[in-house]
């Protein structure tokens, strides 16, 4: 059986072999029922959920600049108020913002920045990071990895279902000075990227994809290649007790040396690691 499936696979152009094991991601990912969508659902959502207001607090102390709240909130209302089991949490955006922001302000120069996210999902962090850009008055360009298509009609498990599908590009249509100017979706498993990317530099990461140890070591070991001192990388989801295995691969970069490693928690379930480049 497996010799049947070589020789298919090899008789197969090699463009319709990813178009097919693409495909599960082109139809209904989140299995959302179209008959059963409510804007007010998702308004309920929302405004049952409140803001880590003494994380932001901190980050506000450490970093110095923070972002406007409303505009992170209206983001999250399209992008990060999804029914799920967990307490809904937007707090990587404060966060992504800050840490960005003051980077920018480190570093000093004025030549474009490349900045290098896995896991784009409906693009939350990527317009959080491109609004640290125009904010900071500076060029440069995010490519985010994601197994989501950015240009196929989806239904997203969010408000803007209740208008029917919608391409990513859509779904961010209020940030489209934002997109269009920072954000490039690059569409394909992280582990395929990583072998087809050619970036001389990586100033800055966002590492929030696949959650095994296997697959943070190899992200953060290629960003690490393409990185300088003061660069910077953050990885999501930095939380012993939910994801161990995330927490190893940053814990044995940082014992390295290589990188100075800080964490922040804006709950019990919900942590992030901040990275900078040592040297």
């Amino acid at each position: 059986m497996l010799d049947t499936l070589l020789r298919r696979l090899l008789r197969t152009p090699r463009v319709d072999v990813w178009r097919g094991w693409y495909r599960r991601y082109d139809e209904n990912p989140f299995a959302v029922d179209p008959e059963s969508v409510s804007r007010e659902r998702f308004l309920s959502l929302a405004a049952g959920t409140r803001r880590n207001d003494a994380l932001v607090a901190t980050l506000g102390e450490r970093f110095g600049k923070l972002p406007d709240a409303e505009f992170v909130d209206e983001l999250a209302l399209a992008t990060q108020v999804v029914p799920k089991d967990e307490e809904l949490d937007w707090s990587h955006g404060f966060l992504l913002y800050a840490v960005l922001t003051s980077y920018l302000e480190q570093v000093g120069s004025d030549r474009p920045v490349t900045i290098f996210e896995t896991g784009t999902a409906r693009g939350f962090s990527a317009v959080c990071m491109a609004k640290a850009l125009r904010d900071a008055g500076r060029a440069g360009t995010i490519l985010t990895v994601d197994m989501l298509h950015a240009e196929r009609p989806l239904f997203w498990n969010s408000i803007a279902d209740a208008d029917g599908p919608k391409t990513r590009v859509e779904l961010l249509e209020p940030w489209a000075d934002l997109v269009e100017d920072h954000v490039v979706f690059l569409r394909g498993d992280v582990s395929v990227a990583l072998e087809q990317i050619g970036l001389v530099r990586i100033h800055f990461a966002f590492l929030d994809a696949e959650h095994t140890y296997d697959a943070v070591r190899d992200e953060l070991a290629f960003v690490a290649a393409h990185q300088q001192p003061r660069d910077v990388i953050v990885c999501d989801d930095y939380t012993p007790r939910a994801f161990p295995e995330i927490v190893r691969a940053v814990d044995e970069l940082a014992a390295t040396g290589a990188y100075e490693l800080e964490t922040f928690a804006s709950s019990p379930g919900r942590g992030y690691a901040y990275l900078q480049k040592s040297g």
